[in-house]
């Protein structure tokens, strides 16, 4: 009998530490860890905004209403919005509003912002940057490049990160 007494106490203690094994290996479910990363909601361009304008059109204004309950379900995290030109330079003439690349890069994010606000994103979460053409993704040598260039990234950066 205290040879099977035994016998069974090293078993559970066996199987304790294989079930305890495992239990280290298995992933957690439904973690916060996806919550606290950065990430890029959308990339607003691909011919939206013309050579050296900020003026948009309805595809941009849907593309935009789309991501808004992304940013809604994520209270915590800032909106943070970048605004992207080509490497043309801008040349001065009457009717434009803006001196140079950087400006018109920042206008760009400016009127994004202002769409989200307009559809419930509070002012307070947002953050507005224009980089000008110091941030390309593709070549300013072809068309196809500036096109993707001139472009607008929103992203969701958690509350306690910088950016």
């Amino acid at each position: 009998m205290r040879n099977f007494i035994i016998g069974l106490s090293i078993l559970f203690y066996v199987l304790s530490g294989i079930i305890t094994f495992k239990a280290l290996v298995i992933p957690a479910k439904n973690t916060p860890a996806s919550k606290n990363k950065a990430r890029v909601l959308a990339v607003l361009g691909n011919g939206a905004f013309s050579s050296g304008q900020f003026i948009f059109d309805e595809n941009l204004i849907n593309s935009i209403k789309k991501i808004v309950p992304d940013i809604s379900a994520s209270p915590e995290h800032r909106v943070i919005i970048e605004g992207h030109t080509d490497s043309k330079p801008i040349r001065p003439s009457a009717g434009k509003r803006y001196a140079d690349n950087m400006e018109l890069s920042f206008l760009r994010a400016k009127i994004v912002a202002s769409i989200l606000v307009k559809y419930g994103i509070p002012l307070e979460r947002i953050s507005v940057i224009g980089y000008g053409d110091a941030r390309p993704i593709a070549s300013n040598a072809t068309t196809e490049g500036r096109v993707k260039n001139r472009r607008v990234e929103i992203r969701l950066i958690p509350g306690d990160k910088e950016f």
